[in-house]
């Protein structure tokens, strides 16, 4: 990979531009005219600020925030069978990690975990090149705290470079609860 400096700028994912607007509150305060003056200023903000582009900071948090989401969600084979409806098991319906709320840091299906996180962060995070992903179980168990670490990384797909990521998945088996505990900038 080449190296690059810290004001290179990386394409905007059009998901991150509804979440901008959402957060700018864009729709509440757009009342303008379709082609008045407001209405071209308006718009030429927006798109000025697509051209500029993201840091590899911001396309990590972005990132981040969607995988939180991903593994906080309990997928649907957790609770229904989905033995002869493999469309279904591969659909978003199926979005998420396993319930690991009865599990035990003692628990057999604890080395599962591992091919759980990889499988669902290659089907459900497009941004993540799956060929560079790896996920690896840390030996070290905090007994006191019931908590499982894994540690991840993986490039994210981007233009006009991949961006690389790497965290930890902090899974508290007292509580049933992942985390992602730290990210690499």
């Amino acid at each position: 990979m080449a190296s690059k400096s810290a004001d290179d700028r990386f394409q905007i994912p059009i998901m991150h531009c509804f979440r901008e607007a959402f957060a700018h509150g864009d729709a509440r305060k757009y009342n303008a005219a379709p082609n008045s003056a407001e209405s071209e200023r308006f718009l030429s903000q927006r798109a000025a600020a697509r051209r500029k582009g993201l840091s590899d900071t911001e396309i990590r948090s972005a990132v981040r925030d969607d995988l939180v989401n991903l593994v906080s969600t309990i997928d649907l084979q957790s609770a229904v069978d989905l033995d002869g409806f493999e469309h279904v098991a591969r659909s978003v319906i199926n979005y998420g990690l396993y319930d690991i709320g009865h599990l035990t840091s003692e628990d057999a299906e604890i080395s599962g975990l591992e091919d759980n996180i990889t499988a669902a962060l290659a089907s459900f995070e497009p941004r993540i090149k799956a060929q560079s992903l790896h996920v690896e179980r840390n030996v070290a168990f905090n007994a006191v705290e019931q908590k499982v670490s894994f540690s991840i990384s993986a490039e994210i797909s981007n233009r006009p470079l991949d961006v690389p990521i790497d965290f930890v998945a902090e899974i508290d088996m007292s509580v049933g609860k992942v985390k992602i505990a730290k990210i690499a900038s």
